[in-house]
């Protein structure tokens, strides 16, 4: 019930969320909170601050705390889905497009990109990766988000052409993966008649 009303005034904030952390410490206690509805609370409060931020990047006004909120709320993401019961709910749960919608909102900051905002966007993603990265009916889900996502930020709007590229980006990686190199080991035998231009022990030789 606090929750909202907390990441709605920040500044005032700071000690509700730290006892909220230190609470949030056993694993029992995590586990209560996402049967109470913590997990999907959470990812919805992450998409309103993501589109937040987003609605003030036409601002003059620069706040180099700008994303420190949605730090504070990926933080606890963060927490619950390392618990292995609450990594599975996750995974098949409806967030993916609210995570995904405010990954590409926090990755489209220009006038607004902190530190902080970068550091959101950094931990985001592994949390996307995890959501399609077990089966074959989580990557179609995740490419069905990111077709529909192209969508929306393809409506003319130049400012999105960086997300429709990270979109696209996304849609290789899973369609046609970029394949390792392949290592080949070569054995050298140097014969006696090339002594002069490979002098030494091939061994310790840089060649």
């Amino acid at each position: 019930g606090m929750l909202p009303a907390a990441v709605a005034a920040p500044r005032c904030a700071h000690e509700y969320f730290e006892l909220l952390k230190s609470l949030m410490l056993p694993e029992s206690r995590r586990l209560y909170l996402v049967a109470k509805g913590l997990l999907r609370r959470l990812c919805g409060l992450i998409g309103a601050e993501a589109k937040r931020l987003r609605a003030h990047e036409e601002s003059c006004m620069i706040d180099m705390a700008q994303g420190s909120m949605l730090k504070v709320l990926v933080e606890m993401l963060h927490s619950l889905v390392k618990l292995p019961t609450v990594s599975a709910r996750f995974r098949s749960s409806d967030s993916l497009p609210i995570l995904l919608h405010a990954l590409l909102c926090v990755r489209g900051l220009v006038m607004q990109k902190t530190a902080v905002t970068h550091e959101c966007a950094t931990k985001l993603q592994p949390l996307l990766t995890s959501l399609h990265s077990s089966s074959e009916p989580d990557r179609r889900r995740f490419m069905a988000a990111c077709v529909s996502s192209m969508r929306e930020h393809s409506e003319g709007r130049a400012s999105d052409g960086r997300s429709l590229i990270f979109l696209f980006e996304q849609l290789c990686s899973l369609v046609c993966p970029e394949r390792p190199e392949p290592d080949y080991k070569l054995m050298l035998n140097k014969t006696s008649t090339q002594e002069e231009f490979i002098r030494g022990s091939m061994v310790k030789n840089p060649y």
